[in-house]
């Protein structure tokens, strides 16, 4: 399994777009063309505050932050 790892700051948990979840899905098909990898390519946000829940983070599979980051 590849992680493709997303990194954005906030001060409160990330809020993915509808213009966002596009130009995720976009990265990840692009660099699933690139490598020649087909599957067991999922995104992960890491993110000082985690990932607001809504209707755009459902294609986030995994998400990282500052406690597990700095093992606060």
């Amino acid at each position: 399994m590849v992680h493709l790892c997303e990194m954005k700051f906030s001060e409160h948990p990330y809020t993915i777009t509808k213009e966002y979840e596009e130009k995720l899905k976009a990265r990840r098909l692009l660099f699933m063309e690139v490598t020649g990898k087909n599957r067991g390519v999922v995104l992960t946000m890491i993110t000082p505050n985690g990932l607001k829940k809504g209707m755009h983070s459902s294609l986030i599979h995994s998400e990282i932050t500052v406690k597990e980051l700095f093992f606060l």
